[in-house]
């Protein structure tokens, strides 16, 4: 998202994944949907280990797939700190793009996720979140046309 100049925001799902927010600005709901998707196209040409359309489980194992079909209406999504329904219940969990290598969204929990609260209280890892908008209009043409 910085070679765009997008400020994205990393969480864990809880569950199996990581969720991307970006706060974005004067688009709609069609054009941040499209942004998305061009976003994981593009992700997804430039990394072989990265899958935007192949929803079937089967044809991208072994794949990350980045999920652009979860910014449609009706859909939700996990708010940070948020227990999930899990068997060790789970937490979602935001945190700074150097500790990706680090975090699996089943390593919080409950029971560890205050200990980890504690640990990231002098450096929220979401601290700009609010203070940053983002223009994604200027961005969607662009993209599109790279990804064909």
């Amino acid at each position: 998202m910085d070679i765009i100049g997008i400020n994205a925001f990393p969480k864990l799902s809880g569950k199996r994944g990581i969720h991307i927010l970006a706060r974005v600005k004067n688009a709609s709901f069609e054009e941040t949907r499209a942004f998305a998707h061009a976003v994981g196209r593009l992700v997804a040409k430039k990394n072989p280990l990265a899958e935007s359309e192949w929803v079937d489980k089967e044809k991208r194992q072994g794949k990350v797939f980045i999920d652009y079909l979860e910014n449609a209406k009706q859909k939700t999504l996990a708010l940070p700190y948020s227990p999930r329904a899990t068997d060790t219940a789970t937490v979602s969990i935001p945190f700074d793009w150097d500790e990706l290598e680090e975090v699996n969204p089943k390593d919080y929990t409950l029971s560890n996720a205050l200990d980890w609260l504690e640990d990231h209280k002098k450096k929220p890892p979401w601290k700009d979140f609010w203070k940053t908008e983002n223009d994604i209009g200027a961005w969607t043409r662009p993209l599109s046309k790279w990804i064909k």
